[in-house]
């Protein structure tokens, strides 16, 4: 997926980031931040709870409604062209139970809450 989205090397979930480095940006967790170089970018999609430790730059990336996105990867997704990996899923009554799963962290892929 990385690759698809310009990344040019790509590393394993399991890889060290300490002992990476120094890269220009990273997008995921705030661990990230130990390969990022001085003057980086680490992009967030929530708050990481922390101030950057060095001259780096922290962006988080909220999402925006936008329903004819929203229908476009609906439509993706009942194609089979958009896939996504599934940890869990819920019913709609468990909503407080995946959120708590989702911070807990550590989950290999995402938990969907059915209705």
């Amino acid at each position: 997926m990385g690759r698809l989205l310009g990344a040019t090397e790509v590393v394993p979930r399991s890889t060290d980031l300490s002992t990476i480095g120094p890269v220009d940006a990273v997008p995921f967790g705030p661990a990230s931040t130990a390969c990022l170089r001085d003057g980086g970018t680490a992009v967030f999609t929530r708050p990481p709870g922390a101030a950057p430790d060095r001259e780096q730059r922290f962006e988080t990336v909220l999402v925006q409604t936008d329903p004819a996105s929203l229908r476009w990867l609906t439509t993706d997704l009942v194609d089979g062209r958009l896939r996504t990996r599934v940890a869990e899923v819920l019913p709609l009554a468990e909503a407080v139970r995946a959120h708590a799963l989702n911070e807990a962290g550590g989950l290999r892929g995402k938990v969907v809450l059915a209705p």
